[in-house]
């Protein structure tokens, strides 16, 4: 898979065990660069083109931005569709418990209607979606670190939304060098494509990353 861009020099590659890592130091065009990135993101007219194999891959559809990696998208309302989703359709593969399950509440709700003094009904649940609704599904995130929840929202959006490539702005603003190693490792075994976009160097370069840097003067090295 590979990134082009008119602005670069060549296409940014995507090889397994390797991290491209993009530094540009001129303000003006590290802007561009990430608002052509947000606008294609959104299915929007931008001038990268993402291939595999010589043919051009929709980035709208395969290309998960991330600005500030202190929030990653865990709980939006795509991601909890689709876990409710997923739920409903574990629950109707169990249908015996399900159903059990529901008369268990819709007789429990009748005994607390007979115990309140007065004329009140409540509804009752017919389905698994009703009970999914109840249990408010969401992606459990305490005791995880950043680069755990990182991990979490790429196979998420792998998973449910079939992203395969994840660009992150100034990543390593936000994480130690030891947190930058945990989060290459878990990319790595997870076999994810991942661009860090960064707008200057903040520590030596690793032997995973394949560095470009564009300087203020929009040389390219």
């Amino acid at each position: 898979m590979m990134l082009a861009h008119p602005l670069l020099q060549s296409p940014i590659k995507f090889r397994e065990n390797s991290v491209p890592v993009l530094i540009v130091e001129n303000g003006q065009l590290f802007r561009r660069l990430i608002g052509d990135l947000l606008a294609q993101e959104n299915g929007e007219p931008g001038e990268f083109a993402l291939s595999e194999n010589a043919s051009l891959i929709e980035i709208g559809k395969n290309v998960q931005i991330t600005l500030n990696p202190l929030f990653p998208e865990l709980d939006g309302r795509r991601i909890l569709t689709k876990i409710q989703q997923m739920a409903v359709t574990a629950a109707e593969d169990q249908p015996a418990k399900t159903a059990e399950c529901l008369a268990a509440i819709n007789d429990y709700g009748a005994a607390l209607t007979a115990a309140i003094p007065f004329n009140v009904t409540f509804s009752e649940m017919e389905s698994a979606d009703d009970v999914v609704k109840a249990l408010a599904f969401h992606v459990d995130t305490e005791g995880m670190s950043i680069p755990e929840q990182l991990l979490e929202m790429m196979r998420l959006h792998r998973e449910c939304f079939r992203k395969r490539l994840f660009v992150f702005v100034n990543l390593k603003a936000f994480l130690s060098e030891n947190e930058i190693t945990l989060f290459y490792q878990s990319v790595f075994y997870e076999k994810l494509s991942v661009l860090l976009l960064e707008s200057g160097q903040k520590e030596p370069v690793r032997p995973c990353e394949e560095v470009r840097i564009i300087d203020k003067d929009l040389c390219e090295f």
